[in-house]
C-alpha cells in the first residue's frame, strides 16, 4: 500500500487515505479488521477524530490487562462492562451481545491485544460471531491492532493469520505520517497561533492532535 498522501488502491477501489478505507469497510458492514501499526495511540486518537465522533459511531477499547474502557477523546457514550473482560472470550462474546446505543450508528471495538491470544476457542469464536455481527442492522467492526501480521497463542508464533480466520478478515497498512503531513500539520499549528495574537484576538491554547 502507498502512503497517505497517494492514492491507496484496494481492488478496484481508490482511497486517499487509511481512515477512509477503514471507513468504507465500517459501512460496508465488513466485521474484522486488521490494522498493522506500531503507533497505536496515533491510530486511536486518529480514527475517533476522523470516524467515531463526526460518523456518531461509538467506540470501545479492549486490552489484555484492562479489559474494556473508553478512549480519552471520547464524551457521552455507554460503557461497556464485563466481569473478567480481560479474558479474550469473555470480551467477544460481550462484543457479540452488545446493543448499540439507539442515537449512535454504529460501533467500534478497537482490540490491542487480540493478536497474541489468538489459540483456540478464539478462532472458533469469531468465526461464529461472522455471521450474528453481519446480520445486524447498525455495523459492529472489531478492528485488531498489532505491529505486524501475526499472531501468538497455543503451540507458538505464526506469520499471517490463521488459516480458519483469514477469509474473513481485511487487512489494513497504518502507516506512519510522512514529512509531507507533518510539515503541513506544524503549518496549521503556527498559523493557528499567528491567528490567535493577532490585534482584537484573545489568545486562546493551541492544541494538536495528530
Amino acid at each position: 500500500m502507498t502512503n497517505d498522501v497517494a492514492v491507496r488502491k484496494t481492488g478496484d477501489i481508490e482511497y486517499t487515505s487509511t481512515m477512509q478505507e477503514i471507513f468504507c469497510m465500517i459501512a460496508a458492514m465488513i466485521p474484522y479488521i486488521y490494522v498493522i501499526t506500531h503507533e497505536e495511540d496515533r491510530f486511536v486518537k486518529e480514527l475517533v477524530r476522523t470516524i467515531a465522533k463526526p460518523k456518531e459511531i461509538e467506540t470501545f477499547l479492549w486490552s489484555a490487562a484492562e479489559g474494556f474502557s473508553t478512549p480519552d477523546d471520547i464524551e457521552n457514550q455507554q460503557e461497556l462492562t464485563a466481569k473478567n473482560s480481560h479474558m479474550a472470550n469473555i470480551a467477544l462474546n460481550t462484543i457479540r451481545e452488545h446493543k448499540t446505543a439507539a442515537d449512535k450508528k454504529g460501533s467500534i471495538f478497537i482490540m490491542r491485544d487480540m493478536h497474541t491470544v489468538m489459540m483456540e476457542p478464539i478462532p472458533r469464536i469469531l468465526r461464529d460471531m461472522h455471521t450474528d455481527l453481519l446480520r445486524l442492522k447498525k455495523p459492529h467492526s472489531i478492528i485488531i491492532t498489532a505491529p505486524e501480521l501475526g499472531y501468538t497463542g497455543g503451540a507458538g508464533a505464526g506469520k499471517g493469520f490463521p488459516l480458519t480466520l483469514e477469509k474473513l478478515v481485511r487487512i489494513v497498512d497504518y502507516k506512519r505520517p510522512t514529512s509531507d503531513q507533518i510539515r503541513s500539520a506544524v503549518t496549521a499549528v503556527v498559523n493557528k497561533t499567528k491567528e490567535s495574537k493577532k490585534p482584537g484576538k484573545k489568545s486562546r491554547k493551541t492544541e494538536y492532535s495528530p
